[in-house]
């Protein structure tokens, strides 16, 4: 189910920000998990390539939400490293590949999805993606 407030994601060791351009008519929360669209820019619906973690860089000071009317392309800035993501996880989903399905959401079926993430740990409630490391499907 995809975000409706920020939410706060554990990176794990080093990462790396980087800037990026929003994809135009949507709604874009701190937290959330990214994807490359068709066009290049970030988006916040599954499909695309993984981005990394929205960190919120570009928007208003305090905002925790941006809303991009049609036409515009701001500048956020993204997290890109090894990230905890909420999931039911077990000890044998190390090693698998797993799909943004929207800026809230992962899964273990790649549907539409033609590059995943590889499941670096586990822990309760939640594996370790690596965000550095997109692989194709």
């Amino acid at each position: 189910m995809a975000l409706t407030a920020s939410q706060q994601l554990e990176i794990m060791g080093k990462a790396n920000r980087l800037p990026q351009k929003l994809a135009a008519s949507g709604t874009y929360y701190r937290g959330g998990l990214m994807v490359f669209n068709a066009a290049g820019f970030l988006a916040a619906t599954g499909g695309g390539v993984p981005a990394g973690v929205l960190t919120g860089y570009g928007f208003e000071p305090g905002e925790e939400t941006q809303i991009v009317p049609a036409g515009a392309n701001p500048v956020a800035e993204i997290e890109v490293g090894l990230v905890w993501v909420p999931f039911a996880a077990a000890q044998s989903d190390v090693g698998s590949t797993f799909y943004i399905a929207d800026d809230n959401t992962i899964t273990k079926s790649a549907g539409d999805n033609t590059h995943g993430l590889i499941c670096k740990g586990y822990k309760a409630g939640f594996v370790l993606l690596d965000f550095g490391n997109i692989v194709a499907v």
